[in-house]
């Protein structure tokens, strides 16, 4: 599906917040972030729908959810007339909304946030949130478990029809991330996000004692702090990663 594609539901035509913000020129997240925190703005089912995880792979025969901009499960698709109601809404300061030239090549970098190390198996870990849930990286697993670069990697593209996007993995690209991250460098490709559910899945597949042990110290040390962002706060804004470096 290309970004400007539109997606038809029920005899209608709608864009997701992504699309919409490539048309207009606008910085990345200007869109998402200005219909999440506007919301009262747009009449539901009038200017935009919000379709679940397996309405969107329904409808777009299993196209990349969190790619286009799903987030905790949902999805926004605008029609025309939020299309409208956004456009106006939204101030085009050049300064401010519309997207400067960039280099193409080089790793996005972020705002850096203090937050204190967790030691797991002798190796200190960033902690690494996304979507109010803790998450890890391929490299943070290979780093915990002392295992050879890429092996996480590896594992998980050899077991990729047991993971299910947006349970088990999210993949984060620039366009559909914040600015609130810390030492980010995110690839062109995007990266990987596994949450603890999906880090449970990978650990079976390293198959030894050992990585249960670093399992147990992981859920106790790392994935116990759960809910981090407040229902608030997850409910009115997009989805975010903290701490994110690869």
């Amino acid at each position: 599906m290309n970004p400007d594609e539109s997606i038809t539901y029920q005899d209608r035509s709608y864009h997701t917040l992504k699309a919409v913000n490539l048309a207009q020129g606008w910085k990345p997240l200007t869109a998402t972030g200005f219909f999440y925190n506007h919301r009262d703005l747009f009449k539901r089912d009038k200017d935009y729908i919000e379709l679940s995880f397996s309405e969107w792979n329904k409808i777009t025969s299993g196209k990349p959810f969190t790619e286009h901009g799903g987030l905790k499960g949902k999805i926004i698709l605008l029609s025309e007339e939020g299309i409208n109601v956004l456009a106006s809404s939204v101030k085009t300061s050049p300064s401010d909304q519309k997207e400067k030239p960039k280099d193409s090549g080089r790793k996005a970098k972020a705002k850096q946030k203090s937050e204190a190390l967790i030691s797991i198996n002798g190796k200190e870990v960033s902690p690494l949130t996304y979507d109010g849930q803790r998450v890890v990286t391929f490299s943070m697993i290979d780093e915990v478990h002392g295992r050879p670069k890429n092996t996480a990697s590896r594992n998980f593209k050899q077991n990729r029809h047991r993971f299910t996007e947006g349970a088990h993995y999210y993949h984060v690209t620039r366009e559909n991330s914040l600015d609130e991250f810390r030492l980010v460098e995110i690839p062109p490709a995007g990266i990987t996000l596994l949450s603890e559910r999906g880090y449970f899945k990978l650990v079976k597949s390293f198959n030894d004692d050992l990585a249960w042990e670093i399992y147990e110290k992981m859920v106790d040390a790392y994935f116990t702090v759960r809910d981090i962002a407040k229902a608030t706060e997850r409910a009115s804004r997009p989805s975010r990663a903290r701490g994110l470096k690869r």
